[in-house]
């Protein structure tokens, strides 16, 4: 028998070595399926959903083209005023979406119930549109001239670069 090379060893050697190969196939695999997803145009669970599911393409670039603690502040200056409107949180959204699917599947259809709920989701996003608008706006007012042409050079460059198509009205 061969002490240089017992049986033992060298089979422990090539698992390890499989395993690492296996390993490294695994993460080759996932880095690419991401790189796919993300250039097909897959713009995550949240802004696929939803209804108001396309008017981030809309104030999107305008808050993109703010410096980044401006955004962080209009973000939490939006949620603090947000809290104090009664708007649905995420649970109720869900029930609301809930009680749709309800109407969907009953026997006869409710249009008037289907139709308020619409009107609920509307009120909803008109409240948190017009007091995202205003934040935005005061943000902006707030800044000297130099800060708004920065805006608005960032805003340029945003829009003009080529952005994956929209896939989810298929």
């Amino acid at each position: 028998m061969d002490k240089a090379n017992p049986p033992g060893r060298n089979r422990r050697l090539w698992t390890w070595v499989l395993g690492i190969s296996l390993a490294l196939n695994l993460l080759f695999i996932g880095a690419v399926g991401g790189a796919v997803l993300r250039h097909m145009g897959a713009d995550g669970p949240e802004r696929a959903k939803g209804p108001n599911a396309g008017a981030h393409k809309y104030a999107t670039p305008f808050v993109r083209a703010l410096p980044r603690e401006a955004r962080r502040d209009l973000r939490r200056a939006l949620r603090d005023e947000m809290r104090g409107q009664g708007l649905p949180d995420r649970a109720a959204r869900r029930e609301m979406q809930q009680r749709m699917m309800d109407i969907l599947r009953a026997d006869a259809f409710d249009k008037a119930a289907a139709e308020a709920l619409f009107e609920a989701q509307l009120s909803a996003a008109k409240r948190v549109e017009s007091t995202a608008r205003r934040v935005w706006l005061e943000t902006v007012a707030e800044m000297s001239v130099a800060q708004r042409q920065a805006v608005a050079a960032r805003l340029e460059k945003g829009l003009a670069q080529k952005r994956p198509r929209d896939r989810t009205m298929r």
